[in-house]
């Protein structure tokens, strides 16, 4: 965490007679126009420590306003992409959930619950006969 030294300040004149905290003593004030000016030229492409030497100033504080959501460059209208519209898939019909339990002449004894490949299970009986 960053420390700055800050002075405390009484000015009766313009600050209507109330104490306020000013910056460190011999700091720049840069208008804000300015700094959304360095900003937009530190988002346009151009490297962050070139715009800094630009203006004299030091790449910490122009990336420190690149951060501050006051300077960031205005949002246009955007830019539109081409979209292309899929119909969705219809999800396969379900098929009824059932549980079979067979116990085959060589005494193997199959149980097969859910839905159910009758492929699959010829397959199986076959490859049961064979062993």
């Amino acid at each position: 965490m960053r420390v700055q030294k800050m002075w405390a300040v009484y000015c009766p004149l313009e600050s209507n007679g109330h104490l306020f905290m000013a910056r460190k003593k011999g700091s720049k004030n840069y208008a804000a126009a300015f700094k959304r000016q360095v900003v937009a030229e530190a988002f346009s492409g151009a490297s962050v420590a070139a715009v800094a030497r630009k203006h004299g100033l030091n790449a910490n504080m122009v990336h420190l306003w690149r951060r501050d959501a006051r300077f960031q460059p205005e949002a246009g209208a955007g830019t539109l992409l081409p979209v292309e519209l899929v119909q969705p898939q219809t999800p396969p019909r379900s098929q009824p959930h059932s549980h079979i339990e067979v116990v085959t002449r060589g005494g193997h004894r199959v149980i097969v619950s859910g839905v159910v490949d009758p492929g699959a299970i010829a397959g199986l009986f076959r490859a049961l006969g064979t062993a």
